[in-house]
């Protein structure tokens, strides 16, 4: 605001300044030259300044005037004047100087300055005019900080773009023993297995440049776009050599042409022509790899595909069990995790998850962080409504939520009930602060934080709830819009003391109840872990599981819960061996009308446990109900007998689990 508003005084004086300038001062009354040798002959005038052709005087009752000399001699003007004792004055001749032309050089500079900012500034992007320019977003090795250690689940991928690290570090040695690098590879595979990950690692490995773009930001309505934007991008690319430019989605420019509405004059088209003419136009010794991404390598143009261009593949496809398992344990890093998780047994349970669905899991835990330090610190505080139901479940924008559920209607609060909100709402970020570190605080806090500091600050300037302020209102009631007031219409009613006072007393409130709330989870640290674990394995949990938790007990099965525990399972099964049951069905998903689909994790988890209790306890033929091939391995691995879901069989990869058992 600041910066425009000094933009517009300097625009406004300068236009001061050229209207100056040619606006000329009252001018002086002009006479024809023969009233003027007249006026002389007469005694009238005083003095005269001759300025080449024109004379401009001044006469004997103070009136000024000015005339022209006709281009004929006139030899006797002096002799006239001087007889009628005329002062006569020369005008000498103006010296050129630079503050002549400033205005019109002040005037160049806005303009040049106008169409900089038009074309997007100093780096050529952003602006109106600047729809030539490329859109890709640089990245310097010192911003790059992913590397191959970061990427796991796709060996064989890392171990093919291995050479291309080596060539980026050194190219000159490759150069001297006559090798030759792929100038540009396409990286095929589902979405969300890592493609983009991978290309940024092999620039962070290499320690060079990393320039990325859509292949959807080429193309826009204007003819001539996309190919003047592939142009400027390996330009830019020239300058930063050697460096990785990376193309997601090249399908939306590579696509086959000569199909379509378009014809041969298609924008895309052009702009794939020119990526192909840049492609094997530039040398080896410039050192620039082009990476590509897609999901549809069936739908290219085969000019990309062919010897000097995308003449390498490298397939980044669904991580098998090993994979998964090192994707979960790299996610794993820097969160913390109870004893009982095993990758190894999370990584059976999750078969055809990309990277990017089990990067979800590591989400999903620190919800639970999240919401079990709301629960404990509300359950703690005084005053505090009790907790009804805390839930992972994601609903509408939040991706879990903690109920309390009030005793009875209340219509005030007191200063301690409010406090106790406060420390409350900041338990979830507390929480987040002590499992993952500061640096791994995320953004769901967002609303909690808000919520506190709205009541914060009505303490202090609504509620006279401040010791320092008083019982005086600070704020003033925000009437409604539509009534004739408008909006924006409200006026500070305090000095600017008494709101740096505001603040301060805000501030005070916020560090006391963010203290207290950290002291509550500290001491409590063994039933927050409790409480995440209870809801990473039940996603709900109610008041009587909070009841267990908060006493140290482990807490009981959800009333309508669907699986089971291996201890629970084992009792069930006496019961029925006891009563002569020779066979036990266990299931892990209900076939209830209505019952909600379980991933294939969580009836691993729920009928694993089970069936490995009741193979090692019991003499007892187990047959398990499901219809997932990674369920139908594990369990029997575990010692399941039989699976009674027949129809399950003619999935794919079923039977071959059943036969490999």
């Amino acid at each position: 605001m600041a910066k425009n508003l000094i933009l517009w005084l300097i625009i406004a004086a300068v236009l001061v300044t050229v209207m100056n300038n040619f606006s000329s001062p009252n001018e002086p009354q002009t006479l024809n030259y023969s009233d003027f040798i007249q006026q002389v002959k007469d005694g009238k005038v005083e003095r005269v300044t001759v300025d080449g052709a024109v004379i401009i005087g001044k006469r004997t009752d103070g009136d000024s005037f000015k005339t022209v000399r006709p281009a004929i001699a006139d030899n006797g003007l002096i002799g006239d004047l001087v007889d009628n004792h005329v002062v006569v004055e020369g005008k000498q001749p103006e010296q050129q100087s630079i503050w002549t032309h400033f205005p019109i050089l002040v005037i160049i500079a806005v303009f040049m300055f106008f169409m900089r900012q038009m074309q997007g500034g100093a780096g050529g992007k952003g602006g109106p005019m600047s729809f030539g320019k490329s859109k890709a977003r640089l990245l310097s090795e010192d911003q790059v900080k992913t590397t191959l250690a970061d990427v796991a689940g796709c060996d064989e991928a890392k171990e093919e773009v291995g050479e291309l690290v080596e060539f980026l570090r050194d190219p000159g040695k490759f150069q001297r023993l006559g090798g030759r690098i792929p100038r540009g590879v396409l990286m095929v595979g589902p979405p969300g297995t890592g493609k983009t990950l991978l290309a940024k690692a092999i620039a962070g490995e290499a320690k060079v440049p990393f320039f990325t773009i859509s292949g959807s930001d080429f193309v826009e309505m204007f003819v001539g776009v996309g190919a003047s934007r592939v142009r400027d991008m390996f330009e830019q690319a020239k300058k930063h050599a050697p460096c990785i430019i990376f193309i997601d989605e090249i399908d939306a420019v590579g696509r086959h042409r000569g199909a379509g509405m378009g014809g041969g004059h298609d924008e895309r088209e052009q702009t794939l022509n020119q990526l192909l003419v840049e492609m094997d136009g530039f040398e080896m010794n410039d050192g620039i790899i082009v990476i590509a991404a897609t999901n549809r390598p069936d739908v290219l143009d085969p000019a990309l595909l062919r010897p000097g261009r995308f003449d390498r593949q490298v397939v980044v496809g669904l991580p098998d069990i090993r994979g998964r398992e090192q994707i979960l344990k790299v996610h794993m890093r820097k969160t913390p995790i109870g004893d009982n998780v095993n990758p190894a047994v999370i990584a059976r349970g999750t078969p055809g998850f990309s990277g990017a669905d089990l990067a979800n899991l590591k989400e999903k835990q620190n919800t639970a962080y999240h919401e079990a330090g709301h629960a404990i610190v509300g359950r703690v505080v005084p005053e505090h409504d009790p907790v009804y139901k805390v839930s992972i479940i994601p609903r509408g924008r939040a991706l879990g939520v903690t109920m309390f559920l009030p005793e009875e209607d209340r219509y005030s609060l007191s200063k301690r009930a409010l406090i106790s909100q406060i420390c409350s709402l900041y338990g979830g970020r507390i929480a987040e602060e002590m499992t993952l570190g500061f640096d791994g605080v995320t953004t769901g806090a967002s609303n909690d934080i808000m919520r506190a500091s709205q009541i914060a600050r009505n303490m202090v300037t609504k509620w006279g709830l401040s010791e320092k302020l008083g019982p005086l209102m600070y704020a003033e009631e925000e009437g409604e819009v539509f009534l004739g007031r408008s909006a924006g219409s409200q006026h500070a009613s305090v000095s600017g003391e008494t709101a740096k006072l505001i603040d301060s007393e805000v501030r005070s409130i916020i560090d006391q109840c963010y203290a207290t709330a950290k002291q509550i989870l500290t001491e409590n640290r063994d039933k927050l872990d409790a409480m995440a674990d209870a809801l990473m394995k039940y996603e709900t949990i109610d008041a009587d599981q909070i009841d267990d938790i908060m006493a140290g007990r482990e807490p009981r099965e959800p009333r309508d819960w669907e699986g089971g525990s291996g201890t629970s399972g084992t009792s069930a099964t006496q019961a029925m061996v006891a009563a002569g049951a020779t066979l036990v069905d266990v299931g892990g998903e209900s076939t209830r009308p209505g019952a909600r689909v379980v991933t294939a994790l969580e009836e691993l988890e729920r009928v694993a446990p089970i069936v490995e209790a009741i193979s090692r306890e019991l003499d007892v033929i187990i047959s398990v109900d499901t219809s997932t091939p990674a369920v139908i391995r594990e369990t029997a691995r575990l010692g399941a007998g039989l699976i009674n879901d027949v129809r399950s069989l003619t999935r794919d990869g079923a039977l071959d689990a059943a036969a490999a058992t």
